[in-house]
């Protein structure tokens, strides 16, 4: 079975906040290996170099999760 990871990395230089193929690539790479230290492996990259790769992508779904002030006025209606 090919591997889920084989997504080509974006065209952007990796700065940029938010979600890339390469950080895509990367938290593939994670499920499909089992661990941090075995997909840095495969993607032969420094594994504390992946952790804070995936730690960004934690926070910018975590902040993307996170309703703003007016959209959860909104939601909670009468019952506020």
């Amino acid at each position: 079975m090919p591997s889920r990871c084989a997504v080509e990395p974006g065209t952007g230089s990796g700065d940029e906040a938010g979600m890339d193929m390469r950080k895509l690539k990367y938290f593939l790479a994670v499920v499909d290996h089992g661990g941090f230290n075995r997909a840095a492996e495969h993607l032969l990259i420094a594994q504390p170099s992946l952790s804070q790769t995936i730690a960004g992508l934690e926070n910018w779904v975590t902040a993307s999760a996170t309703p703003t002030a007016g959209s959860f006025t909104a939601a909670a209606g009468p019952w506020r």
